[in-house]
């Protein structure tokens, strides 16, 4: 899909059979565990440049022209005739991007590492006033790693629609990455809050859509897919760190 020297990451995840009553990652009862099933992520601390190989014509294709943002190249141009937008904020058909258009820049490995750092995973009030690993990671104070790489790539990602952009699931597969970093670093600092708390999904309380699983189903991954780096002697089993490069 990539060239073969883009440093863009694939992660191994193995799916195993679940039944119907499973549906915090695998929602069919007919998958199987298949070692070809891979769920690759952009590593924004690695593939920070506009020329990087993530950005061009044979895969994600480049940034949008500066008339009105349209990505004109790759496979996800609107006018090659293999991508349209049906659900925006507006009715434009195509697909939008300012990468690097502004003051924003992507967040670096010393970024990342300070996050990954803090030993508490969220704390009173629960919200985007709140300090903590979660709050932190999502970008509403602090360095802004999540957000920060929406508003760098722009037009689309900058927007509620942000899943029209392929990158959007490359971007959030490298967050959930780092929450599995995050847990191997830190086995005995669990999710919070682990009670009833008002307008917060807590431990136990059921997640939207699915309405039958937990946070508390999913912190072991093991039971629904695993990682290139699980066994690798950890306490808490939550790799997803591969770094076998996408190759055509």
């Amino acid at each position: 899909m990539a060239r073969a020297d883009s440093r863009a990451r694939e992660s191994s995840v193995k799916v195993r059979r679940r039944s119907t009553s499973c549906t915090g990652v695998v929602a069919y009862k007919a998958f199987r565990w298949h070692p070809s099933v891979t769920l690759p992520y952009w590593d924004w601390t690695v593939d920070r440049e506009i020329g990087s190989s993530l950005w061009s014509a044979d895969f994600l294709g480049g940034t949008g022209r500066t008339r009105d943002g349209q990505v004109m190249s790759g496979p996800f141009a609107h006018l090659a005739g293999g991508w349209s937008i049906r659900t925006g904020v507006d009715t434009r058909p195509f697909l939008r991007r300012r990468l690097g258009d502004g003051a924003v820049s992507l967040p670096t490995r010393a970024d990342v590492d300070s996050v990954l750092a803090i030993e508490t995973y969220d704390m009173p009030p629960w919200n985007s006033a709140s300090n903590g690993f979660r709050n932190l990671l999502e970008g509403w104070r602090g360095l802004n790693l999540h957000n920060r790489v929406h508003v760098w790539v722009g037009g689309h990602m900058a927007t509620g629609a942000s899943p029209n952009d392929p990158v959007f699931w490359l971007h959030h597969t490298f967050i959930d990455k780092l929450w599995a970093d995050w847990q191997r670093l830190h086995p005995d600092s669990g999710y919070l809050p682990a009670t009833a708390t008002t307008n917060v999904v807590d431990l136990q309380a059921t997640m939207r859509p699915w309405n039958d699983v937990t946070p508390a189903d999913m912190l072991d991954h093991s039971a629904h897919y695993t990682y290139d780096t699980d066994g690798s002697g950890a306490r808490t089993s939550t790799g997803l760190t591969s770094h076998s490069t996408l190759r055509s």
